[in-house]
């Protein structure tokens, strides 16, 4: 996930998986607060989190990053769906 990454020698933090799911967790609905909250934050301090968060310089750019990354997938199904109308009617069998 680009700038966000977690290390696999085993010296990440409990911040830095969480602030992991939070980014995945947040492009889900856009809801911070319930962004922190599914991603292990306390309910109490959920909203203060999804605050900060997104001003974190590696949390926005996985943010952009994994929203860009949306953006393209998106881009090729539309064009394959409109390449499979283009085909003309189907029948079933």
């Amino acid at each position: 996930m680009g700038l966000l990454t977690i290390p696999t020698d085993g010296t990440h933090n409990r911040n830095d998986t969480r602030q992991h799911r939070f980014v995945r967790e947040y492009l889900v609905d856009r809801n911070g607060a319930g962004a922190a909250v599914r991603a292990g934050y306390s309910r109490r301090t959920a909203r203060q989190i999804a605050h900060e968060l997104p001003a974190k310089a590696p949390v926005a750019a996985a943010v952009q990053e994994r929203e860009a990354r949306i953006a393209a997938d998106t881009e090729i199904s539309r064009q394959r769906v409109i390449a499979g109308a283009s085909c003309g009617p189907r029948t079933r069998p």
